[in-house]
């Protein structure tokens, strides 16, 4: 671990713990679980610092009752819940994850950032404030492209896996996209100067909302 004195911001998303499914879905490049999880949790060890703060937005461990051992925060972490962290709020906390949000709103030098696992919640809700129906649609058509350009701030999300890395004003900070490390909330930011673009064909067909979404609230 580098040494240095300020604290950073870290952001990461859909890790998948105890998925087996995962690797095959995602192409992951990790021989089973076990060697996905050293392979995952070592960058948290490397590069981040106890006084950092560590944003997990959602679909840490899937589907259990319990968080595995080797689940070992590093920094002052929060997670954002997505739709397989069915783990009740305590035991998250005793894990060293000091607290659960639905979503969160965050402040960067006075520009609002909103995080939230889906990023379907932020369209659906943002088509219903403009009466547009888009129930059916898929993430290419355009009308989905505009509502996605014209958000009024910018979001960091996770759900999409290989989907995209930045489409509009989502930034995907999900694993399968970064390289399966966390990263600076520097990174995430430098996204929206880099292309727009759907990036895994597989999966730009894919209907919105593609399974139920949870409520922000």
């Amino acid at each position: 671990m580098m040494r240095r004195k300020s604290s950073q911001i870290w952001l990461s998303a859909d890790q998948h713990f105890e998925h087996k499914n995962i690797l095959r879905h995602c192409a992951r490049p990790f021989d089973s679980l076990e060697d996905m999880a050293r392979g995952l949790m070592a960058p948290y060890r490397e590069m981040i610092h106890p006084f950092d703060t560590v944003y997990w937005l959602g679909d840490l461990v899937f589907m259990r009752k319990t968080i595995p051992g080797y689940v070992k925060p590093v920094g002052r972490t929060a997670l954002i819940r997505g739709n397989h962290d069915k783990i009740d709020a305590g035991d998250y906390r005793r894990a060293g994850i000091l607290k659960v949000h639905n979503s969160l709103e965050i402040d960067h030098d006075g520009e609002r950032i909103f995080l939230i696992h889906n990023p379907m919640q932020v369209l659906l809700d943002e088509a219903e404030k403009r009466k547009i129906n888009v129930m059916g649609m898929t993430w290419d058509d355009p009308i989905i492209r505009k509502l996605a350009e014209n958000l009024p701030y910018k979001v960091f999300c996770a759900h999409v896996h290989r989907l995209f890395r930045r489409f509009g004003q989502f930034v995907n900070v999900g694993v399968d996209v970064w390289d399966y490390r966390p990263i600076t909330l520097e990174e995430a930011l430098d996204a929206f100067t880099k292309p727009s673009a759907l990036s895994d064909e597989t999966l730009h067909r894919r209907e919105i909302p593609c399974e139920e979404v949870p409520s922000k609230k």
